[in-house]
């Protein structure tokens, strides 16, 4: 049971590792498109909508990479807390005496601990993401509203009122 479960989490960690190694190259593709397009171009407001699309492309892959990691830390940790309960009961025999509440009391000391662990793994990662690219992203899309107002405070000389 212990190679099966160690096999298992090596080809989990191999499919999660080439997950995100395609994640990157697709949006590196995606990028390099969109920045070859913008080379030549002097529109503004094209510009700051490419760029919008760039950083929202980033944001989506961000969070099919935090998805796919904290998959991958469920996983590794509900492995190796597997492996430890099975190492300890193969020591002391206790799978047959162990009672409803015991089982009860397992399962809930894994879930929380496990749930405890994703939650700040997501909070980390969501928190790191808005600090980085959040604020600026705000930024952009209010620049770009702005400059697609009409300009109505403008008198008939175009100076501003």
């Amino acid at each position: 049971m212990h190679t099966e479960l160690f096999m298992f989490t090596f080809i989990f960690e191999l499919l999660i590792y080439s997950a995100i190694i395609t994640a990157i190259v697709i949006f590196w593709f995606r990028y390099n498109k969109i920045e070859k397009q913008n080379q030549n171009n002097t529109n503004l407001e094209l510009k700051l909508s490419q760029l919008i699309e760039i950083l929202t492309s980033y944001r989506k892959l961000f969070y099919m990479l935090l998805i796919i990691v904290l998959i991958y830390i469920l996983a590794a940790f509900t492995s190796g807390f597997i492996l430890g309960y099975l190492h300890e009961t193969s020591q002391h025999d206790t799978p047959t005496n162990m009672q409803t509440a015991g089982w009860v009391f397992l399962v809930l000391a894994f879930v929380i601990s496990a749930g405890v662990i994703l939650l700040i793994y997501y909070f980390l990662f969501n928190l790191f993401f808005k600090r980085l690219y959040g604020k600026y992203l705000i930024r952009l899309k209010e620049t770009l509203h702005e400059l697609n107002e009409p300009f109505s405070e403008l008198d008939e000389s175009g100076n501003l009122e």
